[in-house]
């Protein structure tokens, strides 16, 4: 059948029944490995999505939900601005936000959790009425 020269991993005529439908999907899904989230690497740093972790070569920081979304897009931005805008349409996708305020309080937290363990090799710096900058300080990252 054409189905299959396109790619198709199975094919169901009409009329079915929806008890073959669904086995045909759990055979399906249960072939399907998911691929691991690929880690996110900047000077030295790596963040890993699946365990929400950051680390370096000698240090590993594990973070909230909303604490790893946070750096997750300054490390994408690193050295770029990333405004507050930006940062609550990642951490809070397709829910009503919180207020603009708690951004801030994100940024409390994170810099204190960076520095009691990567000692200054990654700074979060505020640029007042803009946003915020994730700095990387590749001398101290990289022996």
């Amino acid at each position: 059948m054409q189905s299959f020269t396109l790619g198709a991993d199975d094919f169901l005529a009409k009329p079915f029944v929806c008890r073959e439908l669904s086995a045909r999907i759990r055979a399906v899904c249960s072939r399907v490995r998911v691929p691991m989230t690929p880690m996110i690497t900047a000077g030295g740093i790596s963040l890993d999505p699946d365990a929400r972790a950051v680390t370096s070569e000698d240090d590993k920081l594990v973070l909230s939900r909303t604490e790893y979304l946070f750096l997750e897009l300054m490390t994408r931005h690193v050295g770029k601005i990333v405004t507050r805008q930006m940062l609550l349409d990642r951490m809070y996708a397709g829910k009503s936000a919180p207020k603009e305020d708690i951004i801030d309080t994100y940024a409390h937290r994170l810099r204190k959790k960076l520095s009691a363990t990567f000692n200054g090799t990654l700074r979060l710096v505020t640029v007042w009425g803009q946003g915020f900058v994730l700095e990387i300080n590749v001398s101290e990252a990289l022996p």
